[in-house]
């Protein structure tokens, strides 16, 4: 899932018509932490739906619905449609928001 890709088949209803859906993912991970599983994914922006669609497709995968092949034709953007089930909410947590040079050093103008 890292890199720069076209995650159409992960978005969900675009505010905008033909707004780009090419975003780029920085880091992606998945560890097991006693009962629970842990996604954490770090990119330049998402879509709407697309990290609860990125999580249920590696459901699918752990669970053999979809095949490693499959996953990377979906990160592609090979096919139409969406590319799986979107997970509920609970449980999606917002870490951090980075922003470029910021926050501004001592003494640095913020804005115009």
């Amino acid at each position: 899932m890292e890199g720069i890709h076209d995650f159409a088949r992960f978005a969900g209803p675009l505010e905008r018509r033909g707004a780009s859906t090419v975003r780029e993912i920085f880091s992606a991970s998945v560890e097991e932490n006693k009962d629970e599983v842990i996604f954490e994914v770090e990119g330049s922006a998402f879509l709407p739906h697309q990290v609860r669609r990125m999580a249920g497709a590696l459901v699918d995968l752990g669970r053999g619905f979809l095949s490693i092949e499959q996953l990377n034709q979906m990160i592609e953007g090979v096919g139409n449609g969406v590319a799986s089930r979107s997970l509920p909410p609970r449980g999606l947590c917002l870490l951090e928001v980075k922003y470029a040079n910021f926050p501004p050093k001592v003494g640095e103008k913020i804005g115009n």
